[in-house]
């Protein structure tokens, strides 16, 4: 939630909280895949009488902040083997009061021109907000991954597939050997037997 009051420096306020929010993978484009790229929007969230907007918070608009490879994704643990990087992801505030020239240049942001600011009026470029002094710099959040060597690589898929397939069933015994082709590649077959054998382990009596 924003401190809308310290933003503005009013309890009443009008206006949009503008950041200006961008993700740098470093090194650049280690993973080699689309998925990811560099990005840099603004997205803004409207205040009324010293409160967001109901279309600007909660559920209803989740700014995808969070963004990052963390191999919550099979594809992403793939495209990740032996690579070892960091996203970065960094924001710096702006308040746009009512009366401010550039109140109707955000207003007239779209909710859908940016898939990442998750339904917030947002815009690729803001060139009129040049000069203009930010509220504050967030603290830079920084997501790293390290699949280097064999041994990480096992601990990892080995952590990944035993979560997905949790059960002793027939159904999961299935998942797990279709499923641990799409976290490794042929060249780790030798993986896949073993975190299979070991998956098997534990329902032995």
């Amino acid at each position: 939630d924003w401190n809308i009051s310290r933003i503005s420096g009013s309890g009443c306020a009008n206006g949009f909280i503008v950041q200006d929010y961008k993700r740098s993978q470093i090194p650049t484009n280690i993973l080699g895949v689309s998925n990811y790229p560099d990005i840099h929007y603004f997205e803004a969230w409207c205040v009324k009488n010293g409160h967001i907007i109901s279309e600007d918070r909660g559920e209803n608009c989740d700014d995808l902040f969070k963004i990052g490879n963390q191999f919550t994704f099979f594809s992403d643990f793939k495209n990740s083997v032996n690579t070892n990087g960091k996203f970065e992801f960094t924001g710096k505030i702006y308040w746009i009061p009512e009366e401010s020239h550039l109140y109707e240049i955000v207003n007239q942001w779209k909710r859908s021109d940016v898939e990442q600011a998750g339904g917030l009026k947002a815009a690729y470029y803001f060139p009129e907000i040049e000069g203009v002094d930010y509220i504050f710099e967030r603290t830079p959040f920084i997501h790293s991954w390290n699949l280097i060597g064999e041994e990480r690589i096992y601990n990892e898929a080995k952590k990944i597939i035993f979560k997905f397939c949790h059960n002793n069933t027939e159904e999961d015994k299935k998942l797990l050997k279709s499923r641990i082709h799409d976290l490794l590649s042929e060249k780790y077959n030798h993986l896949i037997v073993k975190i299979i054998d070991e998956w098997k382990q534990q329902w032995a009596e």
